[in-house]
């Protein structure tokens, strides 16, 4: 997907709790975590922090999947549960959610 300007977007910082999921390589190593929260129409990509070139690709495969959930009018953790049922080449080029029946909570 082509980087547009105008194209709607999620918010990229929430001001409360969000929902997320770890993703992993081929290998099984964390790249960093998309995560998403309705209340603030938020949604991301937090890279691990030891992360690497892998984890900065895997996030731009991310933020495009994330960019098209929101033009198909999904909520941010709608986007997410959807990347969860997704095959890993539709969510972000190979990069996989880890297996987990759904997003997490998680509070800062």
């Amino acid at each position: 997907m082509a980087y547009a300007p105008d194209a709607p977007r999620y918010r990229t910082t929430a001001t409360g709790p969000v929902q997320y999921l770890t993703v992993v390589d081929a290998e099984g190593e964390v790249l960093g975590y998309p995560w998403a929260n309705d209340a603030d129409d938020a949604a991301g990509w937090l890279l691990r922090p030891a992360g690497d070139a892998a984890g900065d690709r895997a996030g731009l495969g991310w933020a495009s999947w994330l960019e098209g959930a929101k033009a198909r009018g999904l909520a941010p953790t709608a986007a997410l549960a959807a990347a969860a049922d997704a095959p890993c080449r539709e969510t972000s080029g190979g990069s996989c959610p880890a297996p987990r029946p759904r997003p997490r909570p998680w509070t800062r």
